[in-house]
């Protein structure tokens, strides 16, 4: 049934929860029309997650929903997210990071061949499987940088890509033909998501990872979010490589269809472009245990490439000039000349006076852990 509530000329898309409750997120951005074809879709899109031993608060809420995308077209994502070019940062101050990532032996089982036990809430695409990891220690860490400060090569082996929210973003089409419209919605997660819920049995019960065959964009929509987006490559023979990558604030991280992904340690307001469906592959990192026991998962910040001050200030101001440079290609297409000054003075700074700059460039070098 669609309906929506009005509270200030604000449609609301509402969601009966646990115990009889309701809840909804705006849909102030949509017309009548958009929301009464996409009603129920919507609403699967909806969350509400809380510690199941003490609900007062949400952990994680779906709280806006932006608007409606076509896969298999370009969008202006600075349009979408209803964010101003007058919010984003001029500059970034990051340091480049040598890529880390682990090596993990698992078996990955679909809802189909062992179901998961959680909280009836735990997923928006249902049920769940297990990804049953054999480990030595009490907990997997999976080492976290900043996207911006690895290599594009690293990304691109994730199947992601970072860009930012002042270009053109073009998504490609999904693998299914229902799947070609993604909602954009808002989600805001505590930062005590994770202890509270997720790594409860009645609640997320434990980090998931997924796949599904439609694109999907994770975008922060403040300067204060944190945590990373965990990604995975599956490499045969039950082994799996996974690496996460904080998103900076003025960026969107796009990743294709079937990619490992998971977002549990998010914190804060992100948007995030998804679709409701049966054919994603959602599984809940488990111990390989006759118990299926939670298994613990961490992130672990990788440390900065150590670089002589000097050096430290020359790659901050390539960072700030491909910032400038990609703002002047998208704003006015008079202004070559002056690009082409910024890149010229980039060039020049591969060298200095001798100095080695640590080398990003490539994924082959990624420090590997097997565990």
């Amino acid at each position: 049934m669609f309906h929506t509530r009005s509270i200030k000329n604000n449609k609301k898309i509402c969601k009966a929860g646990k115990d009889r409750t309701t809840y909804c997120m705006d849909g102030q951005h949509l017309s009548d029309n958009v929301i009464r074809k996409n009603y129920k879709s919507l609403q699967a899109t909806m969350v509400d997650r809380r510690n199941p031993s003490h609900p007062s608060q949400p952990l994680m809420l779906s709280v806006d929903v932006k608007t409606v995308i076509e896969a298999g077209t370009t969008i202006n994502m600075l349009d979408e997210t209803k964010l101003s070019a007058h919010d984003l940062p001029q500059n970034y101050p990051i340091q480049p990071t040598n890529p880390e990532e682990i090596m993990l032996s698992a078996n990955w089982k679909n809802k189909n061949m062992e179901q998961a036990k959680s909280g009836r809430d735990a997923s928006v695409f249902g049920g769940l499987g297990v990804l049953l990891a054999s480990v030595a220690g009490d907990t997997i860490c999976i080492p976290k940088m900043n996207a911006l400060a690895v290599h594009t090569s690293f990304l691109q082996k994730y199947g992601a890509e970072l860009i930012p929210l002042n270009q053109p973003i073009p998504i490609e089409p999904a693998e299914h033909e229902s799947l070609q419209q993604l909602y954009l919605v808002e989600y805001y997660f505590n930062q005590r998501y994770v202890p509270e819920y997720a790594l409860k049995m009645d609640g997320g019960g434990g980090i998931f990872v997924e796949t599904h065959p439609f694109p999907q964009l994770f975008t922060p929509l403040s300067p204060h979010c944190s945590g990373g987006l965990i990604l995975g490559v599956n490499r045969g023979n039950h082994e799996y490589d996974f690496a996460s990558f904080e998103i900076p604030f003025g960026y969107t991280m796009k990743i294709k269809s079937m990619v490992i992904h998971g977002d549990s340690f998010f914190v804060g307001p992100y948007a995030i472009a998804l679709n409701e469906t049966e054919l994603a592959d959602s599984v809940l990192f488990r111990k390989n245990t006759s118990n299926r026991d939670i298994q613990k998962i961490k992130q672990v910040a990788v440390e900065p490439v150590k670089i002589p001050l000097r050096t430290e200030c020359i790659l901050s101001g390539i960072v700030n000039k491909k910032m400038l440079i990609d703002k002047f290609l998208h704003a006015d297409k008079n202004i070559k000349y002056q690009i082409l000054l910024f890149k010229d003075s980039v060039s020049q700074t591969k060298h200095i006076k001798g100095e080695m700059l640590p080398s990003t460039s490539s994924s082959s070098s990624s420090i590997k852990q097997k565990i």
